[in-house]
């Protein structure tokens, strides 16, 4: 689904270009930089952040920016060093702080509670608020418990 969603997003950009408009939507931005991050693999990891960051930036209300927060975070845990984890913790912070309503936001609290050290006092804050979410299956609840 999502590679048929990148070929519409390249054909939309294209035809903009090809009729003379030079503006790109958010969106057609959004993609076009998604493209080239799923381009790039593995390689390059400042390259990718620098994309991801892009998406975020210039197409902040669209659901490939809520993705990019996502995995923003999760190449800071993967392709650089331990340093980066707190890199990690506030980018999925600032998405639960612009989005706390979106659909992705129990999957970003379940990673924040997982990196956050058992000291942290917003750890406690953070289950319980886990813990509320009706999104939550029950056995998953038991189990914080």
């Amino acid at each position: 689904m999502r590679k048929i969603f990148l070929a519409c997003a390249v054909f939309l950009a294209c035809s903009g270009i090809l009729y003379g408009y030079e503006v790109l939507n958010p969106v057609q931005e959004a993609l076009i930089a998604r493209i080239e991050f799923n381009r790039l693999g593995n390689s390059n990891p400042d390259e990718r952040e620098k994309l991801l960051k892009q998406i975020i930036a210039k197409s902040p209300d669209t659901e490939e920016a809520q993705a990019a927060y996502w995995d923003l975070a999760e190449l800071y845990l993967a392709a650089f060093d331990e340093e980066r984890r707190l890199d990690a913790e506030k980018t999925l912070e600032k998405f639960l702080e612009r989005y706390p309503q979106s659909d992705w936001s129990l999957n970003f609290k379940l990673k924040l509670f997982e990196l956050y050290d058992s000291k942290n006092p917003e750890r406690a804050h953070l289950k319980k608020d886990i813990l509320n979410d009706k999104a939550l299956p029950f056995m998953l609840k038991s189990s914080l418990n």
